[in-house]
């Protein structure tokens, strides 16, 4: 089962770590928007499906930003979520959040996802080294998954 969700902006596809979007996404489903739908079966569908990011915030960037936003606030009041919070947390119907291995992961982590997918909306975030695509939502903000020639 792969771990990483390809999500598409424009012309750029990025790789991000499944069980930090499964918990952003099932955050930002706790406030009531349009998006609510999407945003809880992609935080259960995991690699499953892309994210088509563009299209979900086609003409609507500002209210999607401030729903991103107000999930972060909310995550950021934490240092980690728990495998037990993780096996409590119904996103849809019976299905809960993302979750692999370990005790607890740091809510950083999907803090910096969260701050990185608005800099890809706003389009400040830089282009992937040549030859490589952006792994997000993992420790390293800074990972790349390289390309195959």
């Amino acid at each position: 089962m792969s771990r990483t969700v390809p999500v598409d902006y424009g012309d750029d596809l990025y790789w991000v770590y499944d069980v930090s979007l499964s918990v952003l996404f099932a955050e930002m489903a706790a406030e009531p928007s349009e998006w609510e739908p999407e945003l809880r079966r992609n935080a259960v569908v995991g690699a499953n499906s892309a994210v088509p990011l563009d299209e979900w915030t086609d003409g609507r960037e500002t209210a999607f930003i401030a729903l991103i936003h107000a999930a972060c606030a909310r995550l950021a009041t934490k240092e980690v979520i728990t495998a037990a919070e993780a096996a409590e947390w119904r996103v849809l119907d019976d299905a809960t959040v993302i979750w692999r291995g370990g005790n607890a992961v740091s809510t950083k982590r999907i803090v910096t996802l969260g701050e990185a997918l608005i800099r890809i909306i706003e389009g400040e975030y830089p282009p992937a080294p040549a030859g490589h695509l952006w792994y997000l939502g993992n420790d390293d903000p800074a990972a790349t998954i390289r390309l195959k020639s």
